[in-house]
C-alpha cells in the first residue's frame, strides 16, 4: 500500500474575486491530488472585509496561533470598497506576510497549449517566465504617516525600505528557481557574488536590462545545455561583472565588431544585432567599460566593470 502525504491547508477566501476563484482552485487541486499519494484537508476561514464589518477586526485575536498549526495557507483577495486600504492590508495581508515571514512573491507566466494571447504570434515557449517579487520589505515596509492632519497643510509621506538582508534573499531565491527551470533545458546556472561589493553609481533600471540581454545570449548560444556563470566581484576600480557561458562563442571574423549596431550572429528572426550595441551605451554612460571574448574550449565571457563611488571627503574648519 501506498503511503499518503497528507496537509493541512487553511483556506482564507477573503473578498470579491477570492470568493469565486478560491473553491475553483480547491477543486482544481483536489482534481489532481486524485491521481496521485498526495491528499489535502482544507479549513474555511471567515476572515477579510465581511468579517471586518461584522466584528471590527479583520482575524480573529488568536489568528496566527491558529494559522501556524497548518502546513500552509490559501490566499484569495483581500480589499472592499467598504473598508480602507490601511485596514484591510495593515491588519490582514501585511501582517500575515511578515508574521510567516513570506518575503517572496512568485508570479508564474506561461501562455498555455490551445489558448491565444494578447501577443501577436505568440507560442507557449516564448511565454514562459516567472517573476520573484519582494513581498515584505519596499513599499510593504510600512515606514511612513500623515503630519498635521486634518490641516489645509496635511502631507502624507512613505518610504520604500530595502535592506541588505532583504535584497540578498530575494536575488538568492530568483537563483534558485532559476536554476531549477535552467535544468530543464539542460543548463547548470553557476552564481558567484562577492560577499561585499563596493558601492557604484548606477541606473538599477537599465542595468537589469543589460543584463537580460546578455543572459538570454548566452541561453541562446547553448540550445543543447550548457553552463551559465554569472559572477560579480570587487576589484581596485570598481566591481567586475562577467556573464559566461560553455556554447558555440562568437564567430571570429564578428568579434572586433560584435558591439556595432545590426552585427548578429543569430539567424534572421532570431535578433536584430541591436542588444549589444545598446548595452555599450548604457555600460559607456556609466563610465565603465565592456568586452566580450572566446573561450579556448568553446563559450563566451562578457566582463563589465563599472567604477565605485567616490569617496567623499570631509570638510575641516580651519
Amino acid at each position: 500500500m501506498t503511503n499518503t502525504l497528507a496537509h493541512t491547508i487553511a483556506v482564507i477566501p477573503g473578498d470579491g474575486i477570492g470568493q469565486e476563484v478560491i473553491p475553483a482552485g480547491i477543486a482544481a487541486i483536489e482534481a489532481a491530488a486524485r491521481r496521485s499519494n498526495v491528499s489535502f484537508t482544507f479549513t474555511p476561514l471567515p476572515w477579510g472585509c465581511d468579517y471586518y464589518m461584522r466584528h471590527g477586526r479583520m482575524m480573529d485575536a488568536d489568528g496566527f496561533d491558529r494559522l501556524a498549526k497548518f502546513d500552509a495557507i490559501y490566499l484569495g483577495a483581500i480589499g472592499a470598497p467598504t473598508v480602507p486600504d490601511h485596514i484591510s492590508a495593515g491588519d490582514l495581508l501585511l501582517p500575515l506576510r511578515k508574521h510567516f515571514n513570506q518575503y517572496i512573491n512568485l508570479r508564474p507566466m506561461r501562455l498555455l497549449p490551445g489558448l491565444s494571447s494578447p501577443l501577436a504570434n505568440r507560442t507557449p515557449p516564448e511565454i514562459d517566465m516567472v517573476c520573484v517579487r519582494e513581498n515584505t520589505e519596499g513599499e510593504y515596509a510600512g515606514v511612513g504617516g500623515r503630519v498635521h492632519v486634518g490641516t489645509d497643510y496635511e502631507i502624507a509621506e512613505q518610504t520604500g525600505v530595502f535592506t541588505r538582508h532583504g535584497i540578498e534573499r530575494v536575488v538568492r531565491y530568483a537563483c534558485e528557481t532559476a536554476q531549477s527551470q535552467l535544468a530543464l533545458a539542460g543548463v547548470e546556472l553557476r552564481v558567484h557574488l562577492d560577499g561585499r561589493l563596493p558601492p557604484i553609481e548606477a541606473d538599477a533600471t537599465q542595468l537589469e536590462l543589460v543584463l537580460i540581454n546578455l543572459i538570454k545570449n548566452s541561453l541562446d548560444a547553448m540550445p543543447y545545455g550548457g553552463a551559465l556563470t554569472v559572477s560579480a566581484s570587487e576589484i581596485h576600480t570598481g566591481v567586475e561583472i562577467e556573464v559566461a557561458d560553455t556554447g558555440s562563442g562568437i564567430p571570429a571574423e564578428m568579434l572586433a565588431r560584435v558591439f556595432e549596431p545590426w552585427v548578429t550572429s543569430k539567424t534572421v528572426g532570431q535578433g536584430t544585432g541591436l542588444g549589444l550595441a545598446i548595452a555599450r551605451e548604457v555600460i559607456d554612460a556609466h563610465g565603465g567599460t565592456i568586452s566580450i571574448r572566446n573561450v579556448e574550449h568553446g563559450g563566451a565571457v562578457v566582463t563589465i566593470q563599472l567604477p565605485r563611488v567616490a569617496a567623499i571627503p570631509l570638510r575641516r574648519e580651519a
